[in-house]
């Protein structure tokens, strides 16, 4: 009996511990912005500004981020994965900052920790 007891508590823990790693796992689903992918670039369009030097210089091309969705939505790390220039990649990275909870990424019916690559493009005229 102690080991069934022992073997369902080393279970659940290593269950819990799973949830907490942002690995590249396959999920059941994705995780999701608050308001789908239509708010999500919609929101991007609204607080983007295009760097003035960037303009000058005809800077373009897509910034694509990486952002660590936690098990209740919350953004806990944003880094660049593709950069563009710097000047268009802190501007990416300005406004992910100000980007509302998402909800969280599903693996068995339970949320997990996940990873979302998030392209933002940059385009003149």
């Amino acid at each position: 009996m102690d080991a069934v007891i022992t073997f369902v508590r080393s279970h659940f823990f290593y269950a819990r511990w799973l949830q907490t790693q942002p690995r590249n796992i396959k999920v059941d689903q994705k995780a999701t912005y608050f308001g789908g992918q239509t708010d999500l670039y919609r929101f991007i369009s609204y607080s983007l500004q295009y760097p003035e030097e960037a303009f000058r210089n005809n800077i373009q091309g897509k910034v694509v981020l990486r952002l660590l969705i936690e098990q209740n939505g919350e953004i806990s790390d944003i880094s660049v994965y593709k950069s563009v220039h710097p000047l268009l990649d802190s501007e990416a990275l300005r406004v992910a900052k100000t980007m509302l909870r998402f909800t969280p990424a599903i693996k068995n019916g339970l949320p997990v920790r996940s990873y979302l690559y998030l392209p933002i493009d940059f385009k003149l005229g």
